[in-house]
């Protein structure tokens, strides 16, 4: 296969459908794209007026050798205690009612930020959606307009649209691994609790070491299953939009094209993985200063979404040449 052929081919496609960057910037959005201490500050605290002490013994300086506690000469009562002259008596209603402001705006805060939360979150799964929508229809987009036949952002949304509810269930099951990292992080910790709570060396020992091996054997192995999940995913999409294929179906069929493309499919990844660190290297300092400056947001946009739309384009492509090759 001719991995710069099909680069190529794609971006000729997305460069000449810039709609396209558009479902890309959408699937960015979305989450749906194709991507693999002390802060230095220096604070003086000064000692606010305090009320002094003196002793009406002697009004000199304090020394501790003039005191004979075992001789019965101190006296509590020769203390005194009185406010310095340039400070005035606190006026307790003041702080009462500053104390009450603070509280009320402490809550009006706390209600703000949750309003806000509940507010992110629903921005947050609305764009997810989507990008799971956009992504489809870039699918659908670059197949129709490899094949010759023309395509635009309306028929490219309504493909995608029309399939929103397979795409949603093949990205659901992508989350059953993380799913199973919590557990197995929740084994853990109740493991090494249990095991302290024995409060037995060897016990305490025996849990804590193997909790701890096994967390990280069962880790890594799910790393590596979200990790071979992943590749299945941006296949399943492609059989679900290309072949309308059910989503276990398209899973099953993302299989097999893995199975017999292993190694094609691994290295178109890994191109794709190369052209991300090249790009990343090369934009580094720039998508630096894009993200600090909110101004420059729509630039990096239009930079991410056009990657999208490219590698998508290469993964989509890449598909009919394997589907082709197999029969399948």
């Amino acid at each position: 296969m001719d991995f710069v052929a099909l680069v190529k081919r794609g971006w000729e496609l997305v460069w000449n459908n810039k709609w396209l960057i558009l479902l890309g910037i959408l699937a960015v959005l979305g989450g749906s794209g194709v991507a693999m201490g002390s802060n230095g500050a220096n604070y003086e605290y000064q000692q606010p007026n305090q009320p002094q002490y003196a002793w009406e013994g002697d009004q000199g300086d304090f020394d501790p050798e003039d005191f004979d506690f075992d001789s019965g000469d101190f006296d509590p009562d020769d203390f005194e205690f009185f406010w310095p002259e340039d400070v005035p008596e606190p006026d307790w209603d003041a702080v009462a009612a500053a104390v009450a402001a603070i509280a009320a705006l402490g809550i009006a805060l706390v209600f703000i930020s949750i309003a806000l939360l509940c507010v992110l979150i629903i921005v947050f799964i609305v764009l997810w959606l989507i990008g799971i929508i956009a992504s489809g229809g870039m699918i659908a987009g670059i197949d129709v307009l490899d094949s010759g036949g023309e395509s635009s952002f309306a028929l490219a949304w309504q493909a995608g649209w029309k399939k929103f509810g397979r795409l949603l269930g093949i990205r659901l099951v992508t989350w059953i691994p993380v799913l199973l990292i919590f557990v197995v992080i929740a084994l853990m910790v109740g493991v090494i609790m249990g095991s302290v709570v024995t409060e037995v060396p060897v016990i305490m020992g025996t849990g804590i070491s193997l909790s701890v091996i096994l967390g990280i054997v069962l880790l890594g192995t799910l790393g590596l299953i979200i990790f071979f999940l992943g590749i299945l995913r941006m296949l399943a999409d492609r059989a679900c939009m290309l072949e309308d294929l059910r989503v276990f179906e398209a899973y099953k069929r993302a299989f097999i094209i893995f199975r017999d493309n292993i190694l094609a499919i691994l290295l178109v990844y890994s191109v794709q993985l190369g052209f991300m660190i090249v790009i990343a290297t090369i934009f580094g300092v720039p998508i630096f200063f894009f993200t600090c400056c909110c101004c420059l947001w729509p630039v990096l946009l239009a930079i991410m979404g056009t990657f999208t739309a490219l590698f998508s384009a290469v993964w989509t492509l890449a598909w009919q040449k394997w589907t082709v090759l197999h029969g399948v």
